[in-house]
Formats: C-alpha cells, sequence, structure tokens
C-alpha cells in the first residue's frame, strides 16, 4: 500500500553510478595528452513559519544498520546523523570541534578526558540521556565483534556523577576529539538491552531532531521530527530517505522535482544542469578523498627517491582535473588536502616538467622501466580505466611504460592485503577518506607500521614525528607535527600525488544549503533560499 507523504517531509532517495553513465574511453589517451602539448522545480510546497516542508534527497548508498554506535562508514553516518547527536561534533567546514551532547571537556592526563554532558537531553523515546549512555555505547564498541571496534573499542568510560564521564585510553591520544566527532552516538543503554542490537539496527533511538518511522532496506527510510529535540522544532517535520541506486536516476529526480538534493553527481553529468533549469550544482568547499598512486618503494627502482619524483613529474595534474573532473577538484602536492589539519600551505605546487623527468630517470640509471599500473572502479569510481590510461600515457612520454590493469574491488583489495604487498604491481592508483578526522587514516598509511602502509615506504623522519603527535596535548604544535609528516612525506615523494575531488550535488533552487567537507547531509543546515 502506498503511505502518503504528509506535510513537511524530507525524502532521500538513495543510488550509485550506472555503466551508461560510466566514462567510456573512446579516444587515445596518448593523442589528448598530444593535443595538450600542442597547443528544482519546487520538491513540495514551503509552508509558513520558516518550515522546509517536504525535503527529498536521492542518497547513493544503501544502509546495512541504523545503528550508527555501530558503524565506522561515512555514508551511513552521513544519514544517521540526522537521528542521532554525537558527543562533540564538526564545523561544516571541518576546522573545528564544537559541544553537542558533551557541553565541554578537559584533559586530566595523558590517558584521561573528561567530558560535561548536557543535563537537557532525553532520548527519543523519553530515556533520559546520562553518562551512563556514553558508558555503555563505549562497551558495545569494545566487543569483539563490533564494527566500530577499530575507532571506539579502545576507550572506557568511568561514570563520575549523571552528567561528568572520564574516558580513557591504554595510550595516549592527543585526538581523540576529532576521533569522536561525530562518530561517537550515544544509545540509550535500557532500550538497547530490551531488544537487542539486531532489532536496535531496525529500529533505533537517538537523541536527534528525527526518529525512525519505517525503514525497507533497499527502498526508502522514513523519519519523523523530534518535536522533543532539545535544540527545538527540527526544520522538517518528516525525513525519507528512498534508496535509488543509479547515477542518472539520481539527477533525474532532481531536474524532474521529484528530489530536492542529489547527491554523488559525477562531474560529466553537471553540464545536463543549465540555469534554466530548477536546480544547480553545489559542491563542498574543499576534496575530502584525495586520489593518489602507491608506488612500492621497497622495490628497485623505485626505492629510489628520484625514480619516484620523476613519475610525479610526468603528470599533468590540472589537465586531467579539467578533463575528468571538469575542473571540480584541486591538484595534490602531499598526502593531505586543504581540509585536513595535516595539510601544509608552504609545500610547493608540483609542476608538469617531463624533461626533468626524464633527466631524473636518466640519474637514477632507470631509463628502460617496464611495468604495471593497476586500478578499481571499486575504490576510485567510473572513472578508474580512463585515469589509468591517461596515466599510462603521461608515463610512456618520459620512458615508463605501465601496462593499465583495471580489476574489481574484490580483487584489487586481495592484493592490498597479501602478505607484504607482495601481489600489489609496482604502481596502482587509490583513494583515502581525508579530511579533518584524517589523522588516524594518514597514521596507518604512511607510518612504517601502518596496516595500510601498502607501498612500504618507510621513513625514520616520519616514524618519529608520529611518536612525537602521540604524546602531544597541545593543539597548536600536534597540528604542527602532522604538517611536518605531510611536508616529509611530499620531500620524498612517498606517493604519486594526483588530485582532490569535490563531492558535487543538484540542489533544488528553492534551498539554501552548503554541502560539507565530511559528505554529512544534514537537513538542519538547510534554509530556504527565500529566506536569504
Amino acid at each position: 500500500m502506498h503511505r502518503p507523504v504528509r506535510r513537511g517531509t524530507v525524502v532521500f532517495r538513495i543510488c550509485e553510478g550506472s555503466p551508461a553513465m560510466q566514462t567510456k574511453v573512446n579516444q587515445s589517451a596518448r593523442r589528448w595528452i598530444a593535443g595538450i602539448l600542442a597547443g528544482t522545480a519546487l520538491a513540495t510546497t514551503a509552508w509558513a513559519g520558516g518550515e522546509l516542508g517536504t525535503v527529498t534527497i536521492s542518497y547513493a548508498y544503501d544502509l546495512d544498520t541504523l545503528d550508527a554506535s555501530q558503524t565506522p562508514q561515512t555514508y551511513h553516518r552521513a544519514v544517521l546523523r540526522n537521528i542521532f547527536d554525537p558527543l562533540v561534533t564538526l564545523s561544516p567546514d571541518g576546522q573545528e570541534v564544537l559541544p553537542a551532547l558533551a557541553e565541554s571537556w578537559e584533559n586530566i592526563d595523558p590517558l584521561t578526558w573528561r567530558f560535561h554532558l548536557r543535563r537537557d537531553v532525553t532520548f527519543q523515546n523519553g530515556e533520559p540521556f546520562t553518562a551512563e549512555a556514553v558508558k555503555f555505547t563505549l562497551e558495545q564498541a569494545a566487543k569483539p565483534d563490533a564494527m566500530t571496534r577499530p575507532t571506539l573499542g579502545l576507550f572506557k568510560g568511568r561514570v563520575i556523577d549523571d552528567y561528568t564521564i572520564e574516558i580513557t585510553s591504554e595510550t595516549p591520544e592527543p585526538a581523540i576529539l576529532t576521533r569522536f566527532a561525530d562518530a561517537l552516538f550515544p544509545v540509550p543503554p535500557t532500550y538497547y538491552e530490551q531488544v537487542g542490537a539486531a532489532e536496535f539496527g531496525a529500529r533505533p533511538v537517538g537523541t536527534g531532531p528525527y526518529r525512525v518511522v519505517d525503514w525497507t532496506p533497499g527502498n526508502k527510510l522514513i523519519l519523523d521530527a523530534n518535536d522533543s529535540w532539545y535544540r527545538g522544532a527540527p526544520k522538517a517535520s518528516e525525513v525519507v530517505f528512498r534508496i535509488v541506486p543509479e547515477s542518472s536516476t539520481r539527477l533525474s529526480t532532481a531536474m524532474t522535482g521529484e528530489a530536492d538534493v542529489a547527491t554523488q553527481l559525477l562531474p560529466l553529468q553537471t553540464p545536463q544542469i543549465k540555469n534554466a533549469d530548477p536546480v544547480h550544482v553545489a559542491s563542498a568547499e574543499a576534496g575530502s578523498q584525495p586520489i593518489w598512486m602507491g608506488i612500492q618503494a621497497d622495490r628497485p627502482p623505485f626505492d629510489d627517491p628520484r625514480v619516484r619524483e620523476a613519475i610525479n613529474l610526468a603528470i599533468d595534474r590540472q589537465a586531467i582535473i579539467d578533463r575528468l573532473l571538469l575542473g571540480y577538484g584541486e591538484a595534490m602536492n602531499q598526502p593531505c588536502g586543504r581540509s585536513a589539519p595535516c595539510h601544509d600551505p608552504d609545500v610547493p605546487a608540483i609542476p608538469y616538467d617531463p624533461v626533468r623527468a626524464k633527466a631524473l630517470l636518466e640519474a637514477a640509471g632507470a631509463t628502460d622501466i617496464e611495468t604495471t599500473l593497476g586500478a578499481s572502479a571499486g575504490y576510485i569510481g567510473p572513472q578508474a580505466a580512463e585515469l589509468a590510461q591517461i596515466m599510462s600515457a603521461y608515463l610512456a612520454l618520459v620512458g615508463i611504460k605501465a601496462e593499465p590493469m583495471v580489476e574489481e574491488r574484490s580483487v584489487m583489495s586481495d592484493r592490498l592485503y597479501s602478505e607484504g604487498g607482495k601481489d600489489l604491481p609496482d604502481i596502482w592508483i587509490m583513494y583515502y577518506k581525508a579530511g579533518p578526522t584524517a589523522e588516524h587514516a594518514l597514521r596507518n598509511l604512511t607510518i612504517s607500521d601502518g596496516r595500510w602502509n601498502w607501498n612500504r615506504h618507510f621513513d625514520a623522519d616520519i616514524d618519529a614525528l608520529w611518536a612525537r603527535v602521540g604524546k602531544d596535548f597541545d593543539l597548536a604544535s600536534h597540528n604542527a607535527s602532522l604538517r611536518a609528516i605531510g611536508k616529509t612525506h611530499a620531500r620524498t615523494f612517498a606517493w604519486g600525488y594526483l588530485y582532490d575531488p569535490y563531492s558535487l550535488y543538484a540542489v533544488s533552487n528553492r534551498l539554501k544549503w552548503t554541502p560539507r567537507v565530511d559528505d554529512f547531509i544534514l537537513v538542519e543546515e538547510m534554509s530556504l533560499a527565500s529566506d536569504g
């Protein structure tokens, strides 16, 4: 039976890429490089009083669970953040940790942080929010099968009183605030234990602005406004996430007025949106998912920094951004993009200089390199095949023959986690989720014993800087050390630095909304364009 959408509804439609929309490599990438070298209708009525009315959002991913305390994936939390409030949160630009359920906090000693909680919060079922809820949530994360065990499971909570909790760790955690930001979502202990983890994942209760009414996996998630939300009346009275996993359909729902926001817009779709259309293209103000090339630094000749520098100099990043992203991205020159605290603005841009690249290869005695360049659409998106072809063509111009090898995500994953990376090709294209909370990922990617240091680049200076970061609770010097890590990494050309794409959205002209760098879609950050 069709369930009519009531007045004041937010609808999220969830979609992913279609083969028909994927980029076709229909001309020689080498010929393209040679050419460079040569020369919304309203989805619903807006109601009086500043209400958003119905907001329909076509979302790109299905959801496995609605238990925000048990999912570390950003694409889950981006939606569930509307149901759950976090202990602390990030500003939309990702540059500041702000209070949420915790009003304030202080560092007691290297292993202990104390958080002071709001006293005016209740869960959506009326259960009071207290320090016990935070402690209970950390206990769930510590269970052996918990999905959040790697990120939250090493912390323990000790209740001081109803609204004060101390959180301890076995090792110093100077970055605990960014680790918890929009990641630690307290759940109600009584209800959770009453229904069990599986049922809670289908019928969760949070403290956020919207509460679950109905969920059909693979189809839709319906939320109603939580009128008892401690921050006041939510901006919409109902929220519906509809799952429509196809990129062209995502855009179509926005163009026809079925949706107010379509997520995961492909750059090559943006020309379809004209000035007269009822939607416009919106993008985050910085990227948070750098695309880079792993270069196996423990294998000759790639163990020579001159060879890795030559690979970086052989690539015209801006030309690639203009072609594949239609300008929606930034050239990378270090492991961190602008939205991450490890980004050092003083690191110089990497020029496109094939002449110097050839000279470096000759000086290194590496003039006859024949190798393989790996990529997977499952990791870097539908442009994987074309990007691999372009990279191969650029490298060929400086004398490196790198045969493209585009594989399924599962095959690439097996290679990444093979013993010592022995099954990885010499060069491969990858991404990582960066942005404001990138420290944990960056550490595992760059420290010598990091579990994601797949390209086996070992640097004693970087290891020493990470040791300093792990003990430094002064935010200014902590971030200075992070920037030094990025700068050192860039100096040795540990990766092939490519580009940081922007997240793109089709947004109804009736809405005023600036996308966040963390890709969270928060209805409460939207307003009517007519409100100015």
